[in-house]
């Protein structure tokens, strides 16, 4: 016997419904994490996706879920991903989170070594003495968006070069990357955080200022009475690259964000050193008010319209 029409469309609907509520339901148990870092020295995506799952084990149990861990190697993804909800949290680069403007609520900031920033380097495999013997050449950094020549001449470089020194300024999926292009031959300077390992060839030439390591985020589909749960436990996370995050150093991400709108410096000759007050102006001079009858000033009544 064959089942009515309207009795297959009812069946159909209770099981798309069914479906629906099954989703939404693991959706409500579990609490996933975005990590995109490409400052932070992890060896390869498979490191980077293994920090990913751990922290989201640390965190989830806070909230009484599963957490679940994702790996970004591209900023593009990472925004999509972010635009569909579907993270809650995230750790973000520090150089991407301050080019973005920090439009997310920081909770921590990563520690390495104990620190929760590091100073960058200059790196190259050039005879060079100092910044001006790189004029011209190509530079390769740790990706940071679409701000890259911001962050290099504004944040890293403080302004003091003009905008068009290097060559070009090309960007690797991350800070080892980097090292490894200057490495191969396809750039002859690179700008990384300090102390990483350095291919054959390569030197430190000078120590930049400190940039903050990734920051521990949480994004519009986070629940607000779960930010101070993800906090804390953020705090207690551990790791071998990064570790716990720092609660008290968010500050450091909106300095950083300011950094990138610096305007470059003027010479010690653009302006000159002489400030003149306007009592100097009037020594030695003497000016005289020549009077006039005001019957000059006014019309001829005897001359024509």
């Amino acid at each position: 016997m064959r089942t009515p029409r309207s009795a297959r469309l009812a069946l159909g609907a209770l099981l798309l419904m069914t479906v629906a509520s099954v989703r939404l339901a693991a959706a409500e148990d579990t609490v996933t994490i975005g990590v995109y870092t490409p400052s932070a020295p992890f060896n390869g995506p498979v490191a980077r996706l293994e920090y990913a799952s751990k922290l989201a084990a640390q965190i989830g149990p806070a909230l009484g879920r599963k957490g679940v861990g994702k790996a970004f190697a591209r900023a593009a993804d990472l925004s999509a991903a972010i635009k569909r909800g579907e993270l809650e949290y995230a750790v973000l680069d520090g150089p991407y989170l301050a080019a973005l403007g920090v439009p997310y609520k920081v909770l921590g900031a990563a520690q390495r070594g104990g620190a929760s920033e590091v100073a960058w380097e200059v790196v190259t495999t050039l005879p060079a003495k100092n910044l001006a013997d790189l004029a011209g050449k190509t530079v390769v950094l740790p990706e940071v968006g679409g701000k890259s020549d911001d962050f290099v001449m504004r944040v890293l470089m403080e302004g003091e070069l003009p905008a068009n020194h290097f060559g070009k300024v090309i960007q690797a999926p991350d800070a080892l990357s980097a090292l490894a292009a200057l490495g191969h031959g396809r750039a002859e300077v690179a700008l990384v955080p300090a102390s990483l390992p350095l291919p054959a060839g390569a030197r430190r030439l000078l120590t930049l200022g400190l940039v903050p390591w990734p920051a521990l985020v949480a994004l519009p589909s986070a629940r607000p009475e779960d930010l101070d749960k993800v906090a804390s436990a953020g705090a207690k996370a551990g790791g071998e690259v990064l570790s716990g995050f720092d609660r008290g150093n968010a500050d450091a991400y909106r300095s950083l964000a300011r950094r990138f709108g610096r305007s470059a410096r003027r010479g010690p000759l653009a302006v000159p050193p002489q400030r003149l007050a306007v009592g100097d102006l009037l020594v030695q001079r003497n000016f005289t008010i020549v009077r006039r009858e005001i019957s000059a000033l006014l019309p001829d009544p005897s001359a024509g319209d």
